[in-house]
């Protein structure tokens, strides 16, 4: 069974050096987050602060990223959606409006919302009698002459062919 390191509780004031693999991967996670990256970080020195080797720490990091890629893709969209709405809730709160708008305009711009452009095609396939009306006069110009021919075109719709 796998652990959700993001969701983990490390005990406050516990010495790190006694920390169970699963509060330490924990810990090692909150770094990564805070300094933004895991190559801001420096292994060899967590590894002391931990008691533990270097290539534990390599381990643990290893662990830490199958974990997170797993936890990610179980409920990507109602994280997002989540980290979104808290997001904005707190801007908001703290009075920082324009901030909460940048936010939400940020959001629509990477989830690629824009409204659909309305349709300029006409389907009259179910269209009533009057529905009829209030086409183009072009199109009611082609649906007379296309009515009652079998889908076959009136003589000055063919194609003109030489007699040469």
């Amino acid at each position: 069974m796998s652990a959700n390191y993001l969701a983990a509780n490390v005990p406050p004031g516990k010495n790190p050096a006694d920390y169970t693999y699963v509060e330490r991967r924990a810990d090692l996670l909150d770094r990564v987050l805070a300094a933004g990256s895991r190559k801001n970080i420096h292994q060899a020195r967590l590894a002391d602060v931990y008691g533990v080797s270097s290539a534990q720490i390599s381990k643990d990091m290893a662990r830490i990223g199958d974990e997170v890629a797993d936890h990610l893709t179980d409920d990507i969209e109602l994280q997002t959606v989540a980290m979104y709405e808290h997001t904005v809730e707190q801007l908001r709160a703290e009075g920082r409006y324009k901030a909460a708008w940048d936010v939400h305009m940020e959001f629509l711009d990477w989830v690629d919302y824009s409204p659909e452009p309305p349709t300029t095609e006409t389907d009259t396939t179910e269209m009533v009698q009057d529905d009829v009306r209030k086409l183009p006069p072009e199109t009611k110009r082609l649906m007379d002459q296309w009515a009652g021919t079998d889908h076959e075109p009136h003589e000055e719709t063919k194609p003109h062919v030489s007699q040469e």
